[in-house]
């Protein structure tokens, strides 16, 4: 829903991420989206409705997915709110919160 309101990145990034789980040339827009669907499952699957690290990696996932795009300049407005949205719940994850 998120493409369907806001261009998440500039297209003018490489094609250069790789995913976690090894899939390759993904672009910036990829891996925020990944991170969010990982949240989303670590969120479905975890206990009591938080994103749960030991489960299914979902987590440890998340967190790496952020990490690959913290210093990507292509991020519009939209795609820097959505990265500091999942960044922010994933370290409150990490924190136990």
């Amino acid at each position: 829903m998120i493409c369907e309101i806001s261009i998440t990145d500039d297209g003018s990034g490489e094609w250069n991420f790789t995913l976690p789980s090894g899939t390759a040339h993904k672009s910036v827009r990829s891996v925020l989206f990944a991170a969010h669907f990982a949240i989303s499952c670590g969120r479905y699957f975890g206990t009591d409705g938080r994103l749960v690290q030991s489960t299914l990696t979902y987590g440890d996932y998340a967190r790496d997915c952020v990490g690959l795009c913290r210093n990507d300049p292509t991020p519009t407005l939209m795609g820097r709110y959505v990265w500091e949205e999942l960044n922010e719940y994933v370290e409150a994850a990490a924190m136990g919160g």
